[in-house]
């Protein structure tokens, strides 16, 4: 039985049938307060109309009019209006279905006013308009955590002053009060959700960060949403129990949205999750023939080379970490074990006459193209290196020998003509690039190409 069954049950059964509702009364403290006033309420207005009755007597004789029983008199008649008059004084908050704006009624407490300036000052800061046009790196930087931080700060503030504001709703009985501040509340919540998910990123930043920036301000703004829901559900119990059906109902379906959008993003970001890594195992595996060729070089290294007793370990561990990366098919690991062979075999492959012929750095089948008789799909500059910057080695320019298959995609690279600390950059950019079918006229074929990457310390 819900509240609103026993107060429909309270307003028009005999208080001697009350007893019936005992099993509910004594679970629900709203609904027992409501019987008490009911109970209170008949109780006084009882004793006024005996002692009326009792004072001056009508002279039912001389009227010709039999003296009526109580039940169905005219003391009864005025019991029950009178009654009935001071029962829907007191339940007049429980027969609304839903209140108007709390607002609008120009009674709104203190602590309500001050709350509601507090949500004004944090909806008046937009991190979707953070200027950064034309700023430095450290100025984009300084403009993003200042703004956030005062945002938060903001939040924080608004949160405590309805906090206050509705602790006070509680003790003064205020149903209406207690869901329209947690309604606000939710929407506090809700508005910081949005500046987060559509919060500006720093324009430095490349296609990569760009995309771990996005994420991590996801995470942090699906908190929001989660105490967004939070409030809203209070809210709807709270309307749910005061009888405020209509509102309640609204309430249901701005809870249902939200959680109906949640479900729609969670479904994209798996697919958007699964399309994000099986182009990173696809980009991965294309760097095998570069690994195994450089596999090779370390092992004929290790095998035939005057490698420094010193250095003989790291070569084994890195020979061994790819055989094992290999052994399992582990193709998320290709990349950077093959930036770790790299880096091992630039600094102790030393001294080792030439290593056997290796079918992936001949391109004796590929045909020979100027690179601008190849058209570009997809081009990734390399960065420059972290290691070369502190090492303060200025503008470096590599010559870049590339081997495309007949699908468009880089199989080979070879980095030249430039300090080793540029290489596996160099390589790792150049995988990513993507071309036009490679043709001999109508047909499609494997080519070859030089490209020159320029490095700009900045």
């Amino acid at each position: 039985m819900n509240c609103n069954t026993v107060r429909d049950r309270l307003m028009n059964a005999a208080t001697d049938t009350f007893s019936e509702l005992e099993p509910h009364l004594s679970s629900c403290v709203s609904c027992q307060t409501f019987a008490d006033r009911i109970l209170a309420a008949e109780q006084e207005t009882g004793q006024e109309l005996d002692a009326f009755m009792t004072a001056r007597p009508p002279d039912w004789e001389r009227l010709g009019i039999e003296e009526p029983r109580r039940r169905w008199g005219l003391h009864g008649v005025v019991l029950g209006l009178a009654t009935a008059a001071v029962l829907l004084l007191a339940a007049l908050p429980a027969l609304q279905d839903k209140p108007g704006d709390p607002r609008a009624s120009g009674s709104v407490p203190e602590s309500v006013v001050l709350a509601d300036e507090e949500f004004e000052d944090l909806l008046s800061i937009d991190l979707t308009a953070i200027e950064l046009d034309d700023l430095a790196r450290e100025d984009q930087d300084a403009a993003l955590t200042g703004t956030l931080s005062l945002k938060s700060e903001a939040l924080m503030a608004t949160q405590g002053a309805y906090d206050e504001a509705y602790d006070e709703a509680v003790e003064a009985e205020d149903w209406e009060w207690q869901v329209e501040i947690l309604l606000t509340l939710g929407e506090a919540y809700d508005d910081m959700a949005y500046g987060l998910t559509h919060m500006v990123h720093p324009s430095y930043l490349t296609e990569r960060q760009h995309q771990i920036y996005q994420m991590s301000l996801d995470d942090k703004a699906w908190t929001q949403t989660e105490k967004a829901l939070e409030s809203y559900r209070m809210a709807l119990s709270t309307a749910e129990e005061a009888g405020f059906e209509d509102w309640a109902d609204e309430i249901a379906n701005l809870i249902e949205g939200i959680e109906a959008d949640i479900e729609a993003e969670k479904i994209e970001w798996e697919a958007q999750s699964e399309a994000r890594e099986a182009k990173k195992l696809e980009r991965a595996r294309m760097v095998e023939p570069e690994m195994r060729a450089l596999l090779t070089k370390l092992r004929h290294s290790l095998e035939n080379c005057e490698v420094d007793p010193a250095d003989v370990e790291d070569v084994e561990e890195a020979i061994q970490s790819a055989e094992e990366a290999i052994a399992a098919d582990n193709v998320a690991m290709y990349p950077d074990i093959t930036k770790y062979l790299s880096e091992v075999e630039s600094s102790h492959a030393v001294g080792c006459p030439a290593s056997p012929p290796l079918e992936p750095l001949t391109f004796s089948t590929a045909k020979v193209f100027h690179h601008s008789e190849l058209e570009v799909k997809e081009r990734v500059m390399p960065t420059y290196p972290v290691e070369a910057k502190e090492l303060n080695l200025g503008d470096q320019r590599c010559l870049v020998r590339v081997h495309i298959s007949e699908e468009g995609v880089p199989t080979y690279v070879r980095v030249e003509d430039c300090p080793k600390i540029f290489h596996a950059n160099t390589r790792s950019g150049l995988m990513q690039w993507r071309w036009q079918p490679p043709r001999d006229g109508e047909q499609k074929i494997e080519a070859q190409t030089t490209i020159a990457v320029k490095y700009k310390l900045r």
